[in-house]
């Protein structure tokens, strides 16, 4: 009994820690990709012309100079049945705390870098904003099979909940859900 107690105790604890090197990691890696973007904003957006500022959800320049960079979103792919984190990021670009387009940023593996690589997605950034305000979202989905996007949510359970995008019905589905979907 004994040992028992202390083999669930020393593995409650290796949990812990291994959940703080991982939160340690990702705020870490959150970090790196932040200051990519803030490095990235006058380049990107700044070289867009006045008169396609609006197809991006800024009125004019000095909105720019007031822009301020979101929460990181991760980028998740499926292969092999596996759900896989892609080293992709977008980051909402946010105007008066609303977001207005999203930055894709990765890491690439040759150099170790985070590269700004893509500016855009108005639509997409309102939708993962949305979700983000409920506190819950994980990450996003890729889903190149069936041309879908997912939104990530955590559950209270410790799994994995998904919402298609745009989601007009609030269905959510399962992983088991989505690979039956690739499948079909």
């Amino acid at each position: 009994m004994k040992n028992t107690l202390r083999l669930t105790v020393l593995s409650l604890i290796l949990a812990l820690i291994s959940n703080s090197i991982f939160s340690q990691e990702t705020s870490q890696h959150h970090n790196n990709v932040v200051e990519a973007v803030k490095h990235s904003i006058q380049s990107m957006v700044g070289s867009i012309p006045e008169n396609m500022l609006p197809n991006y959800g800024i009125k004019n320049r000095d909105e720019i100079n007031r822009a301020l960079v979101g929460r990181p979103v991760e980028i998740y792919t499926i292969v092999k049945n596996e759900m896989i984190f892609t080293n992709t990021w977008r980051v909402p670009l946010l105007i008066d705390n609303q977001p207005v387009a999203l930055f894709t940023v990765i890491l690439d593996n040759n150099t170790n870098q985070y590269k700004t690589v893509n500016f855009g997605a108005t639509i997409l950034a309102r939708e993962i904003s949305n979700c983000n305000e409920k506190n819950d979202l994980f990450g996003m989905l890729r889903v190149y099979e069936i041309k879908k996007d997912f939104t990530i949510h955590s559950s209270s359970k410790g799994s994995y909940q998904f919402a298609p995008i745009p989601n007009e019905t609030k269905q959510l589905y399962s992983l088991k859900e989505i690979l039956t979907l690739i499948q079909q």
